[in-house]
């Protein structure tokens, strides 16, 4: 019987105020460029690790200074313009969105990557639960898959 660990969570992003990271993965077997026989057993694999946490929007800038007065009308006639008044201090920038969650990590029995075969007679493969998505003010964080496997061929 092999049995994967739970996923590790993911990375939040509440001091960067970015999106939080991805969970962890928990997978039975890996296969990388081989051929694995597996006989007469159960690959059972945990849930996969939520999704880090997304970051809180950064404050917005301050507002620009206001623009030179207009200036003296002339001097050669008695009813010149006046100079003109300073314009008045631009608005402060909007804040910026908050970072989405993490998504969750995925959960699956056995995995093959590259030129990776597997042969299971008489196996039993059992995936895991998802893991959750990241919490965040804005968007959360899509929850992770569950399956029986990712990328093998079967024999």
């Amino acid at each position: 019987m092999s049995s994967g660990g739970a996923g590790g969570g993911g990375a939040s992003g509440e001091c960067a105020r970015v999106g939080g990271g991805g969970g962890g993965g928990s997978f039975g077997v890996v296969a990388i460029d081989a051929h694995v026989n597996v006989t007469a057993s159960t690959i059972t694999a945990q849930t996969g690790g939520r999704g880090g946490r997304g970051g809180f929007g950064g404050a917005g800038g301050l507002g620009g200074s206001g623009g030179p007065g207009g200036k003296y009308g002339g001097d050669a006639d008695q009813d010149d313009g006046g100079n003109g008044a300073p314009g008045g201090r631009g608005g402060d920038g909007g804040n910026g969105g908050h970072g989405g969650g993490g998504g969750g990590g995925p959960s699956a029995a056995v995995v093959c990557l590259g030129m990776a075969t597997l042969t299971v007679p008489q196996t039993t493969l059992m995936s895991g639960t998802a893991g959750a998505g990241g919490a965040s003010v804005g968007n959360a964080g899509a929850p992770g898959v569950s399956t029986r496997s990712i990328g093998c061929s079967f024999f």
